[in-house]
């Protein structure tokens, strides 16, 4: 993922194109993400609701929810030795019966 860059409006405005697939993570820290999420329709608009609640971001795109549903599930695996927010393994996009392509969980 790029970034990190700091959590704003003008800031997501400028460096995310709206209407696009994807998946972030945010944190208080320009460390790393403390917690990751996806957007299978707007990753700009799903960004701007955490502005105020965390200051940094990190985002990549993606070509459709399917492919930002498996960049989710591979980043959540990567980053799940240390504590993240996430409480619970991602789930796949609505109305889908995909697989997480790194430990089979629908």
């Amino acid at each position: 993922m790029r970034g990190p860059f700091p959590l704003d409006s003008s800031r997501v405005d400028i460096l995310v194109i709206p209407g696009r697939p994807g998946i972030y993570g945010i944190s208080n820290t320009s460390d790393v993400p403390t917690y990751l999420a996806r957007a299978d329709t707007d990753l700009n608009t799903a960004l701007k609701h955490w502005i105020d609640k965390y200051r940094f971001f990190w985002f990549e795109y993606a070509l459709s929810p399917k492919e930002a549903y498996f960049l989710e599930c591979k980043a959540f695996h990567q980053n799940s030795k240390r504590k993240l927010e996430n409480e619970f393994h991602p789930g796949p996009p609505e109305d889908s019966k995909l697989k997480c392509p790194v430990c089979g969980v629908t």
